[in-house]
């Protein structure tokens, strides 16, 4: 953004300034906004991968007693419906995800627009500049690429962070019981 943006200083102030007023939208203010409605899903998503991944675990300890009891189709029930349930998270967290691409795209489309207006005005009263600022126009165009890249991180990686939030706030757990030997644990050497 900022050599596209001394780039752009160098056809017309403006640019510059609408250049930078599109990316803090894109790329700061709408990100900022939608990672807090994502925020939640990626918590759910991992609560109840981990509720699946538990049952999951539990069942293939239980194996025996689910068959000698004759409860598998109980037990299938009961991944299938926690599945479900973790598959209309996804399902929000992709649909969230395709408005905040769909309205990213329009946004630049905008400002497309308005730069291409832009030039339009400013070629009124310079119209040797005419063919800097359609180069400023196309520098305009092409510089959001990274810029929406990086602003959809918080929902390509919200499961990500979710995932980070809880292993964090495992470590910050306090032990359940304080060790208070004084003896250190030997260690087997093997000849």
């Amino acid at each position: 953004t900022i050599v596209f943006s001394i780039c752009l200083w160098s056809f017309n102030p403006w640019f510059t300034v609408l250049l930078v007023v599109a990316h803090l939208v894109i790329g700061v203010l709408l990100p900022r906004r939608f990672s807090s409605h994502v925020r939640e899903l990626g918590a759910k998503i991992r609560k109840q991968s981990a509720a699946l991944d538990d049952l999951m675990i539990d069942d293939m300890r239980g194996l025996d007693e689910t068959i000698r009891f004759d409860q598998g189709e109980v037990r299938i029930t009961s991944i299938a419906e926690r599945t479900k349930l973790l598959q209309v998270q996804h399902e929000r967290l992709s649909s969230r995800n395709g408005r905040f691409a769909g309205l990213s795209g329009v946004l630049v489309m905008v400002f497309t627009i308005a730069a291409a207006s832009l030039a339009l005005w400013l070629a009124q009263w310079d119209t040797e500049g005419l063919s800097g600022f359609i180069a400023a126009v196309v520098l305009i165009a092409g510089s959001f690429g990274p810029t929406l890249a990086l602003s959809a991180l918080p929902g390509n990686l919200t499961s990500t962070f979710a995932a980070a939030r809880r292993l964090f706030a495992l470590l910050d757990e306090q032990p359940a019981v304080a060790a208070t030997g004084t003896l250190t644990p030997c260690l087997l050497h093997t000849t």
